[in-house]
């Protein structure tokens, strides 16, 4: 009975350093093709950390780094300006523009800005006409 106990156990510690082999060998093919796919490299095992209530009482966002929301990146890249006028009523006072970015593909993309006029009525009414 001994001796088979401890054949059994030569046999699991044989399965280890055979699995052991076999899972490193597994992650050199997967990390292979991740490289083929020019997939980002898997991050480092960072140590582990406290839990993170340290930072609770820190402010979450700087008032100088706000998030913006959506895509703005056709600002910059506008290829031409359609100014659109507009018949105001009498004794309106020009407020200035309204900017509209339309994005036209025709043989390559083209950015265009509208800027629509704005107008306060004499009543005090802010409107766009």
């Amino acid at each position: 009975m001994i001796g088979a106990v401890q054949g059994l156990q030569g046999r699991v510690e044989s399965f280890e350093i055979e699995n052991q082999a076999l899972r490193g060998e597994n992650q050199a093919l997967k990390d292979e093709i991740a490289r083929l796919k020019n997939l980002p490299p898997r991050p480092p095992i960072k140590p582990s950390r406290p839990s993170g209530m340290e930072k609770a009482t820190q402010p979450t966002c700087d008032k100088g780094k706000r998030r913006r929301r959506g895509a703005k990146r056709d600002g910059g890249r506008v290829s031409r300006d359609v100014p659109v006028a507009v018949s105001a009523p009498a004794g309106s006072r020009f407020k200035g523009y309204e900017t509209i970015l339309v994005r036209d593909l025709v043989l390559s993309a083209e950015v265009v800005r509208y800027r629509r006029e704005r107008w306060v009525m004499p009543a005090g009414d802010a409107t766009a006409i």
